[in-house]
C-alpha cells in the first residue's frame, strides 16, 4: 500500500523504523540541476527493471530526471557526445 501521508518525526523521539538514505542531491549525475516541471504538477513514479546480462534498451530519453538503484552487477549509461558512465 502506498500512502501520501508523511509522519513527522520530533527530533527528540526515536523513529520506530529505521532509516538509511540512498541518494540526497540536487543535481544529476552528469552535474545538472534537478528541477521540477513547470505549468504541472512534479510526479514520482518508482518501479524495478529487471535486465539480463548484456541486454540493452536502445537509445532513448527521459524527459524528467531518474534515478535508479543497480541491486546487482553494473549498468553503463551512454550520455552520447557527453560519454558513458
Amino acid at each position: 500500500m502506498v500512502s501520501n501521508f508523511a509522519p513527522v518525526v520530533s527530533a527528540n523521539i526515536l523513529p520506530l523504523v529505521p532509516f538509511t538514505p540512498l541518494l540526497s542531491t540536487t543535481k544529476t549525475v552528469m552535474d545538472e540541476p534537478i528541477v521540477y516541471p513547470t505549468g504541472s504538477a512534479a510526479k514520482l513514479t518508482a518501479g524495478i527493471v529487471a535486465m539480463a546480462p548484456g541486454q540493452e534498451t536502445g537509445w532513448h530519453t527521459h524527459g524528467v530526471p531518474l534515478t535508479g538503484i543497480v541491486l546487482e552487477g553494473e549498468l553503463t549509461v551512454d550520455y552520447g557526445n557527453k560519454g558513458t558512465r
